[in-house]
């Protein structure tokens, strides 16, 4: 096709999706969904103008933050609803787009961009009508010669992706007409998310494709000032000069041509591609007319993406600003100047192109980290100028060397001079082969850095964490959690900057699976908002996680997400942590869900509690066994389970506390306020006065109230029944009822006795506290 008019991209994003909320804008992998196909579009390069028509918000906000070169079309609610046609949304965006002639429409829930057709090899047979007299019948083959797969081409299917329509077929009302081409994608690329099993299966398809790049491909450091602009330095370098290509141009050319700023419009050969392999002899001077951006875009993200390669970083201004001038010690000091000899400098992270939003994200800090450290400096002690002085002179010592001299790497000659060239080094060095970094600016500022979908890996291969569902984690851990280390104490206190925090060390020493944060934070004599904040760095830093405290009546059962618990990369490391015993004897204990007390029945060989404990730790640091907890759901009557409002979802359930009770009763005395607060229990609810009829009528209706009259209790197990029902939707576990309402087991069990025909009990692993790590990937070699 050949247009001679305007050519659009447009997606449809409305907000109304009923399979999965709001599917447009949630994370994939850490990225947007609707930001995947944007970027493709963006890639391409080719449409006049990029398009969202959607009738959400958050929807329209997400794309504007992430690319405000896109325009929103705001779609009206008749074709917002969940019987609406995409072409009729298409007509509504043309029929206000008077100059388009073109729309190129884009499905944002196909995460593998590609377009048109896939193709299938599957025999296809006519629908049956419900109630019909009738057989079905083969439509795509004989089954008198049925074909084998090898011996057939199969067939084109439309998959959805990519629909590129002129106006008039559009007006219309149809996306093809009878001049139609397709392009043949990978059946793989071809999935489109419709359910959570499709988004599921997406996921692990971004997981196998994503491992490869966690590494960086390399770190530079850049320069603007009256020198023009340099690369100071870039590791790794080439211990050789660049090939010469064409005459007279080289790697080691004068440092002070202009380069043309079209260079990126002229055609490049093959050879010239930028990818992780000529990356390293890409020359200097090209990058550095990129990185060493104007000065409008210092203090912002820097993001370019040049053929395989992708570049993040965060420029910094050295340019003085008034305020700056009046707090420096310069001022104060006579003689003091205030140098400028460059005006911004900018470190620079290489990743390849197709690395996940998430991993991005966290190089960019990493960026953010060394050139706030390096400006510090600069403003201390003019550390930047003095450095870069040493960089530029070895760069230039080797510039001068004649060309029978046997010249060293200009930043190889650069690093043996500069501790700043060194410390960049071994930064990168650190984070490509550990995920983790602590490095020192001028022997004063730290960095201290971790990459936690590197570092989790090394606990278990099998495992992506990602920073979002840390932060997910976290904020559902509660004071009857536990700390559970996944290193030893020595190794973690070792890791510990010499300057680091006492306390953090106090929480790592006393820090057990068998002791809640609660009592953790009694023995460390600490708020406990500080032992939070310290677990969570741990966790981020994959040395902790949290767990149920490890007791006998917990039960525990191998994890459905190891698809081989018995690897013999596991059993070696089993035996090496447990000298003679065998690891398969004791998951055999847990193939069933089990508590520890009966497997220490099931146990003849005299093995005590506290041998079994340190096992069933062991094997919960690994992620091969889960600890499941009880989940409770309301079922009266047969239609179906009676979902009452969720407690803490509606704010006006929720008891005010004793503080805000007390500053609104300013004009009662504190022993009555405290009165009335005592009476209403301790629970995250109050506890109603109401007599009994009423309150089942305010939550039950006529037939319900019927069937619960029935339980043989009394009135009290009647009223802690109405206060605990709303927690009875599955999505509470026992101890967390137990906590949000201060009632203990026994009683609760009980309770949960006494109602068990109206009651429905499973159990299954807390996902609040295991979701950050239960998305993982099988290894090739099946090893974990």
């Amino acid at each position: 096709m050949d247009p001679d008019g305007e050519v659009v991209g447009l997606i449809l994003a409305r907000g109304g999706s009923q399979a999965i909320p709001l599917k447009n804008i949630r994370p994939l992998q850490g990225r947007p969904l609707i930001l995947r196909s944007l970027e493709c579009m963006l890639e391409f390069g080719r449409f006049s103008s990029i398009w969202v028509s959607t009738d959400h918000p958050q929807i329209a906000d997400c794309v504007l933050e992430a690319y405000p070169c896109v325009h929103i079309f705001h779609r009206s609610p008749e074709h917002a609803h969940d019987t609406a046609s995409s072409i009729a949304a298409v007509r509504e965006f043309i029929h206000a787009q008077s100059g388009i002639t073109h729309v190129a429409l884009i499905q944002c829930t196909s995460p593998f961009l590609g377009v048109a057709v896939t193709r299938q090899k599957k025999l296809r047979w006519s629908e049956i009508r419900p109630g019909a007299c009738q057989y079905t019948t083969p439509l795509n083959f004989d089954p008198a010669h049925r074909p084998r797969r090898q011996d057939w081409a199969g067939e084109l299917v439309e998959n959805g992706m990519f629909y590129w329509a002129s106006r008039d077929l559009i007006e219309q009302g149809v996306l093809q007409g009878t001049q139609s081409a397709y392009v043949e994608v990978d059946p793989a690329d071809s999935l489109e998310i419709d359910t959570e099993l499709d988004w599921m299966l997406a996921e692990l398809r971004l997981l196998r494709e994503m491992d490869p790049y966690l590494s960086p491909l390399s770190i530079f450091l850049v320069k603007r000032g009256g020198s023009g602009d340099r690369i100071l330095f870039r590791y790794p370098y080439s211990e050789k000069p660049r090939a010469k290509e064409k005459a007279g141009q080289s790697d080691q050319d004068n440092p002070y041509a202009i380069i043309p700023e079209d260079l990126y419009n002229v055609e490049r050969d093959d050879q010239d591609r930028l990818d992780a392999s000529s990356l390293i002899t890409f020359p200097n001077k090209e990058l550095s007319n990129l990185f060493a951006v104007s000065q409008s875009l210092c203090g912002s993200k820097f993001e370019l993406k040049i053929d395989d390669v992708r570049f993040v970083g965060h420029p910094y201004s050295l340019e003085w600003t008034e305020e700056e001038r009046l707090n420096s010690w310069r001022s104060y000091i006579e003689g003091a100047t205030f140098n400028q000899t460059m005006s911004m400098f900018h470190v620079i992270i290489a990743l390849p192109a197709e690395t996940m939003f998430s991993v991005v994200n966290c190089y960019y800090k990493l960026s953010v980290m060394l050139g706030s450290a390096i400006r510090h400096e600069e403003r201390r002690c003019d550390y930047l100028d003095k450095q870069a002085t040493i960089m530029l002179n070895a760069q230039d010592e080797v510039s001068a060397m004649s060309e029978d001299e046997a010249r060293p790497s200009q930043f190889g000659l650069a690093l043996e001079r500069s501790p700043l060239a060194q410390t960049l080094k071994k930064a990168f060095e650190d984070v490509a082969r550990t995920g983790v970094t602590e490095v020192s600016i001028n022997k004063w500022p730290s960095v201290s850095f971790c990459l936690p979908q590197r570092v989790h890996k090394f606990i278990n291969p099998r495992l992506l964490v990602e920073p979002h569902l840390i932060d997910k984690c976290v904020s559902s851990i509660r004071p009857y959690h536990a700390i559970l280390l996944l290193k030893d104490i020595k190794e973690i206190l070792e890791s510990f900057p010499l300057d680091g925090n006492g306390d953090f060390k106090k929480i790592v020493i006393q820090a057990s699976p068998e002791k809640s944060m609660r009592t953790l934070a009694l023995d460390c004599n600490l708020p406990k908002h500080f032992l939070l904040m310290a677990a969570a760095n741990l966790m981020y830093w994959g040395k902790a996680t949290f767990v149920y405290p490890v007791c006998q009546s917990n039960i525990y059962v191998v994890s459905p997400n190891v698809p081989n618990p018995l690897s013999p990369h596991l059993m070696e490391k089993f035996t090496e942590k447990f000298p003679g015993e065998s690891l398969g004897n004791y998951l055999t204990l847990f193939s069933d869900p089990n508590s520890i007390q009966n497997a220490m029945n099931m146990l003849s060989d005299g093995s005590s509690v506290k041998f079994l404990t340190r096992v069933i730790v062991w094997c919960l640091q690994h992620h091969l066994l889960v600890q499941n907890h009880t989940y409770i759901t309301l079922f009266i009557k047969p239609d179906g389970p009676k979902v009452l409002q969720d407690p803490l979802e509606d704010s006006t359930l929720v008891k005010k506390d004793l503080i805000t009770r007390l500053r609104e009763n300013a004009d009662k005395t504190v022993d009555d306020v405290i009165s009335a607060y005592a009476r209403e229990g301790f629970g995250r609810t109050p506890q109603s006065t109401k007599p009994i009829d009423e309150q089942l009528i305010d939550k039950f209706d006529e037939d319900e109230i019927t069937i619960l009259k029935e339980v043989e209790c009394t009135e009290e197990d009647m009223r802690l029944f109405i206060r605990c029902a709303p927690y009875f939707n599955g999505q509470y576990h026992i101890e967390e009822i137990m906590f949000h309402e201060n009632v203990n087991r026994h009683a609760l069990l009980q309770l949960i006795h006494k109602f068990k025909d109206v009651l429905i009990e499973h159990e299954h692993e807390d996902p609040a506290i295991t979701s950050y790590f239960r998305q993982a990937i099988k290894e090739p070699n099946g090893h974990q």
